[in-house]
């Protein structure tokens, strides 16, 4: 699986992140509105997010935060 694409299965979303050569794979719920629930099982890591944000891009923007303040960090 690409970074970004994402799947489906066992009532989840997968998910592989790549950061600095590493890759990071997740599976997670989402739903209106901005929330998610990410589990990367690999890490004992789970992140949730509850928001009140409608606009279309908030995904991609949440992902970045994600990659950027969270596991480039566990990827040094």
């Amino acid at each position: 699986q690409r970074e970004g694409e994402r799947q489906y299965g066992y009532q989840w979303w997968l998910r592989t992140f790549s950061v600095n050569g590493k890759v990071f794979d997740c599976f997670y719920a989402i739903g209106t509105g901005g929330q998610f629930i990410l589990v990367f099982p690999d890490h004992s890591l789970v992140i949730v997010a509850t928001a009140r944000n409608y606009d279309d891009a908030w995904s991609k923007r949440f992902y970045s935060l994600v990659k950027q303040y969270v596991l480039t960090p566990l990827a040094s």
